[in-house]
């Protein structure tokens, strides 16, 4: 498949990966705004702590903005006119020294103008719910929770905003935990719908009726087709030996 634009965080090693397998194939690698913003705000906040450098902090949220425009205002993702735009934001010592390092300035000149990596980090949260951490599952059961994951997330993605009685659209103001203390308004959505469910059952139920032996022959090749644990390929020690170093050990704390 031939990838014409690729938009992940910062992640060096994925960069150098995409630098050197795929972007000599066409590709265009552009970086999640968001993650971008993130790191220079902790910059900032940090550089705030100095002495007669508290003002950064009231410079924060426009600076953040400034990114958000600069590859916004750049459609084409054209690398150097991005990189001009941003570098006209330096209006004091500190500031320019964070927003002028190199590191950040070539991924200034990546940042993805139209599309964002918001709605995957939103289906990695939501696969939490169908797949806690908490909770270790076999390779069936994680494998079916991601599956069901993903029918949620899919047929969720494009619900309409609430409305109320009136018909107004309905919003909510929140405080996430990236600001600080500061507050955004989002629109609130409709509730999500489980009519996939329903609709996925009723297939399993005509499946079933149609050719029982199908289904478990296909439940047959799915467990058989499971990969083994990870643990599976370490090398066994054997537990005499094992206990045997374990003593050795811990002989020297023993007080005679």
């Amino acid at each position: 498949m031939q990838v014409s634009a690729l938009i992940t965080d910062r992640n060096r090693q994925v960069a150098k990966w995409v630098r050197e397998e795929l972007c000599s194939k066409g590709t265009n690698h552009f970086f999640d705004i968001w993650h971008i913003g993130k790191s220079v705000g902790k910059a900032l906040d940090a550089a705030a702590k100095d002495r007669d450098c508290e003002d950064l902090k009231l410079w924060r949220p426009a600076v953040i903005n400034h990114l958000y425009w600069t590859a916004a205002s750049t459609p084409n993702g054209d690398a150097d006119v991005m990189e001009a735009k941003w570098k006209r934001s330096t209006v004091a010592v500190k500031l320019e020294s964070i927003a002028s390092r190199t590191a950040l300035v070539k991924d200034v000149r990546q940042l993805s103008p139209q599309h964002q990596t918001f709605s995957l980090e939103a289906f990695h949260s939501l696969m939490l719910h169908f797949a806690p951490k908490h909770t270790g599952f076999s390779f069936l059961g994680m494998y079916s929770r991601l599956l069901l994951a993903a029918l949620h997330f899919n047929h969720n993605s494009d619900r309409q905003d609430a409305q109320t009685s009136d018909g107004e659209a309905r919003y909510a103001v929140r405080y996430p935990r990236f600001r600080k203390g500061g507050w955004v308004v989002r629109p609130v959505k409709e509730k999500p719908s489980y009519t996939y469910a329903s609709s996925f059952m009723e297939s399993l139920r005509v499946e079933y009726s149609r050719s029982p032996q199908s289904l478990r022959e296909s439940s047959t090749v799915l467990f058989l087709n499971a990969p083994a644990p990870l643990s599976s390929s370490y090398q066994r020690i054997d537990k005499d030996e094992a206990v045997g170093l374990y003593k050795a050990q811990h002989s020297r704390f023993n007080i005679q």
